[in-house]
């Protein structure tokens, strides 16, 4: 097959919050606020010092205020934030319980959460275009839904070794899809939702240890979800189904989806639609089928790729799989583009047939080549799909030789490494681009088509 040059550009901007902050005063005093900025907070019992109480606090604190709680903090009814707030729970615990309605309204720019401590909100959250970031330690609880109508900011970020568990479903319908995200953890922040995730951006992501946990499904208007950094993680117990690529990981990032990952579509102005994607080591597990617009499996720089269901791809190529990377999958692959490829390999194209006489995984037929990456020695990528067999597996009795006919014995594929420009994969690089709340990458090259 006659190849020529075409971009490659893997573009996911569910990653990171970067936040930027103002410094504010810390708080040394005992009876009392000493700084227009910073206001103590005991229990109502000592209004009658002269101090305030929660919500009278609430209800004076300007702009990038700091409410410091001295004292374990109980109300029943909606806590509106009206501005840019902080509250430092400073070892204590704050407890909204309003299980009949919002039991937290933030309608400020951002509302700051900064531990150690427990905030603890029974009942729902909603947000105006506003952010919600916690950090320092804190351990945030909702029992509730969580409703957010940001739109030009991550609605969620959780950073610092903070944890948030939201025990309902998240919907943020106002997020401007490809930039911004539902949440994200960063800096072994960890976000646990029991329940899924609907939103019109992208939908969430972590980095530098992070995890995010969902139990449910992930809707996204965006891209879908990705990890990015040794030890950051995501995990997902259903599918995920976006209009940007599906599932990315990148720098030892690792992520494991229990469903099926659709990134179907190309009604995007980015023009993504890659099913899964890894670079940098980075590490996807897919127990379901990927389903793609583009590329269906992207994978490079010693990244790992299973798919133990089927993979179809619409767009330019079904694997695309470079510098000592491994794709493995159970399933059939599916391209649905006449002029599409079906695998390439170390920028070497093959078909179906063109496989290698041996393979060093039993069971599967394995597609590989060897290149050299920016001046080393040869690099091996391999990319193995199953045997196609009967129900009972290439093992069983109806196998190889079972009804389903004898497998068709291995045919030689080309071996020969490219020379000259290899893909011209040595121009690959890696942007970082940081806006005020997030952190987006590309990574961008080219390669044979």
């Amino acid at each position: 097959m006659n190849t020529k040059q075409r971009a490659l550009s893997l573009l996911f901007a569910v990653m990171m919050v970067a936040v930027l902050f103002v410094a504010v005063p810390t708080m040394v005093y005992a009876a009392g606020p000493t700084d227009a900025n910073t206001v103590e907070l005991f229990n109502s019992a000592s209004v009658s010092q002269g101090l305030f109480s929660f919500d009278g606090a609430l209800a004076s604190a300007g702009s990038n205020y700091t409410l410091v709680l001295q004292a374990d903090i109980t109300t029943t009814a909606t806590v509106t934030i009206p501005v840019f707030l902080h509250i430092d729970l400073n070892g204590h615990v704050l407890s909204i319980n309003n299980p009949s309605g919002i039991a937290l309204q933030i309608n400020g720019e951002e509302l700051d959460v900064k531990g150690p401590g427990i905030l603890s909100i029974y009942g729902n959250v909603a947000t105006a275009n506003s952010a919600f970031l916690c950090r320092n330690d804190a351990t945030v609880r909702v029992e509730g839904t969580i409703n957010s109508q940001a739109v030009d900011h991550d609605a969620l970020a959780v950073k610092d070794g903070a944890r948030v568990t939201v025990v309902g479903n998240v919907n943020a319908p106002a997020l401007t899809p490809g930039i911004e995200s539902f949440a994200i953890a960063n800096d072994n922040g960890v976000v646990e939702i029991i329940g899924s995730v609907a939103t019109s951006g992208n939908a969430v992501g972590c980095a530098n240890g992070g995890t995010v946990t969902i139990t449910g499904s992930v809707t996204a208007g965006g891209g879908g979800v990705g990890a990015m950094g040794e030890g950051s993680k995501v995990i997902v117990d259903h599918g995920v189904n976006a209009v940007g690529n599906g599932a990315v990981a990148t720098d030892g990032g690792t992520v494991s989806i229990s469903g099926d990952v659709n990134a179907p579509t190309s009604a995007n102005e980015w023009g993504w639609g890659y099913g899964v994607g890894a670079n940098g080591g980075g590490t996807i597990t897919v127990d379901g089928n990927v389903n793609s617009y583009l590329d269906g499996v992207w994978c490079m720089s010693e990244s790992s790729i299973y798919i133990k269901g089927n993979v179809t791809a619409a767009g330019g190529c079904g694997v695309w799989c470079t510098d000592e990377s491994e794709v493995t999958i159970d399933g059939t692959l599916t391209i649905t583009n006449p002029d599409a490829i079906f695998i390439e390999v170390a920028g070497v194209e093959k078909t179906p047939t063109e496989y290698d006489p041996t393979s060093l995984k039993a069971g599967y037929r394995q597609y590989s080549a060897s290149q050299e990456w920016e001046g080393s020695p040869l690099r091996t990528s391999y990319v193995w799909l199953k045997y196609p067999a009967g129900p009972d597996g290439p093992d069983g009795p109806d196998g190889p030789d079972g009804p389903d006919g004898p497998i068709e014995p291995p045919k030689p594929g080309p071996q020969t490494p490219p020379t000259g420009d290899l893909g011209t994969l040595s121009s690959l690089g890696l942007v970082l681009v940081t806006s005020l709340l997030g952190l987006g990458f590309s990574i961008e090259g080219r390669r044979r088509f």
